[in-house]
């Protein structure tokens, strides 16, 4: 009965504990400039946003250990973090967005340990909505004259056409061993998946997962009133 007595009180000192450190917490303003901050990431004591204080959207990092805020990409041209893969926009040091620097939208990658800068996509047509995890680096490409989903892989430096089909696939998510999208192949959106087999970049492998209805089934994007000009709204 002593035991009982002894477990019960030590869960509710846990309990008090949990509580006071909820309470305890404080709300903190990471942005403070007259302009539109959107669409944040974050992975471990860093934060990232599309920002528009010069004029241009660009990339902004804050690293609240330090508490200090660093642009990440150069200024003249619209450097964003979508909306649709906002949350999945860092792995580890490194950081994907698109680009519109060349005229058309580009994917770029920056890694924080190196400082280093690189251009994954340099074809035809647009790419956007990039997603990262690990190696891997995911994107919708319409160079084929439709919304397609590509994969970068960082450790052999090769690209691949994940999907083929003449409908839209659009807003991917990446983890180290799946892509997931929204697919207009039906007529209605519907959820995909690849999910790789040995290796790395093996052929093209297209699962359906689970279907989900939009109100309109259309080509736009979701999360995109227009793909064609992924502009913030």
């Amino acid at each position: 009965m002593h035991e009982r007595i002894l477990y019960a009180s030590a869960l509710v000192l846990i309990g008090i504990a949990l509580i006071i450190g909820v309470a305890s917490a404080e709300e903190r303003q990471i942005t403070d400039a007259p302009v539109d901050q959107r669409y944040a990431s974050v992975i471990g004591d860093r934060i990232l946003w599309s920002d528009n204080r010069t004029g241009d959207y660009g990339v902004y990092l804050y690293n609240a250990t330090e508490d200090r805020e660093r642009p990440l990409s150069p200024p003249g041209a619209n450097h964003t973090i979508p909306e649709a893969s906002a949350g999945m926009a860092m792995s580890r040091d490194r950081i994907v967005w698109q680009d519109d620097r060349n005229g058309g939208w580009d994917i770029y990658l920056y890694d924080l340990s190196t400082g280093q800068e690189t251009r994954i996509t340099n074809g035809a047509g647009d790419a956007i909505n990039p997603a990262i995890a690990g190696d891997w680096i995911v994107w919708q490409d319409d160079r084929n004259g439709n919304w397609d989903i590509y994969l970068h892989d960082l450790s052999t430096g090769k690209d691949l056409q994940i999907t083929r089909n003449e409908s839209s696939q659009v807003t991917p998510a990446v983890t180290g061993t799946m892509v997931v999208w929204n697919d207009l192949r039906s007529g209605s959106w519907d959820i995909y998946a690849w999910i790789p087999e040995g290796a790395p970049l093996p052929a093209e492998t297209v699962t359906p997962v689970t279907a989900v209805t939009t109100p309109s089934a259309t080509a736009t994007a979701p999360g995109h009133h227009d793909p064609h000009h992924p502009h913030l709204p």
